[in-house]
């Protein structure tokens, strides 16, 4: 006896699924810390492109998105994310203390940064005390000596030492990394649309019941789509979704 074929899912439930999983993947791939804490739970770079492909073939296409962003490059975005505000700080007050000139020059105009901003932080660091240590920079010719007691300084308030410069480094090129171009679109069947209706809302449903289970960061839950904050009458009306938390 042939098994009978799951009946397909109601337009409604695929449009609030498309609407869901677009929330859902946005910050996963906007919030590298999200990223990490649903690592720790299976979320691997296999398991994120599985549900693109699904929420691909849903908007009509046989292949995900042309470009994509490897886990690795998610899980160093976030490592550089928690690098940065409080190491720039650190070399703030270090340097305002001792060598305000070259505090303007390395960090005057840097502030705590999230997400790839955060990436390009740690780049403008990294360039300008390289700058110092080397003397490269044509303009500051009359403050070599100044410029490497700062960077020592910075070695010594363990900011910035041959070690961190090559993990900062290394963190950076992964960061910066695209996956390769997925093959040529094509439009897909509607039995393998429906495959794809139904396997995207069970896979999401995992996920987002895993992600609202293991992430406590309210904010973190609101980038998900999983809670929302009354204080803004436009995000309340954009999320219609009957089982989102409200929060204060």
């Amino acid at each position: 006896m042939v098994n009978p074929q799951p009946a397909p899912l109601d337009i409604t439930v695929i449009e609030r699924d498309i609407k869901r999983g677009t929330r859902y993947f946005h910050g996963v791939t906007t919030v590298p810390a999200i990223a990490n804490v649903l690592a720790g739970r299976g979320y691997t770079d296999a398991e994120h492109q599985q549900g693109l492909g699904y929420l691909a073939k849903m908007l009509g296409f046989r292949s995900p998105s042309p470009v994509m962003v490897p886990t690795s490059s998610i899980y160093a975005r976030g490592k550089l994310d928690e690098w940065d505000g409080p190491n720039i700080a650190i070399a703030r007050a270090a340097l305002n203390h001792r060598f305000p000139d070259q505090a303007t020059y390395v960090v005057g105009d840097l502030t705590n940064q999230a997400g790839y901003e955060a990436v390009l932080n740690v780049i403008t660091f990294l360039e300008r005390v390289t700058a110092l240590r080397d003397g490269t920079d044509p303009n500051r010719a009359g403050t070599r000596d100044a410029d490497k007691a700062a960077v020592a300084l910075l070695g010594q308030r363990n900011v910035f030492t041959p070690t961190i410069e090559a993990e900062l480094r290394g963190l950076v090129a992964e960061a910066t990394a695209t996956a390769p171009q997925s093959p040529q679109v094509e439009v897909i069947g509607i039995d393998d649309y429906n495959q794809a209706t139904l396997a995207f809302h069970e896979w999401l449903a995992d996920w987002r019941e895993t992600a609202r289970a293991v992430i406590t960061r309210r904010d973190y839950l609101i980038r998900l789509g999983l809670a929302q904050r009354r204080s803004s009458k436009a995000m309340v009306e954009d999320v219609d979704d009957e089982d989102i938390e409200t929060i204060e």
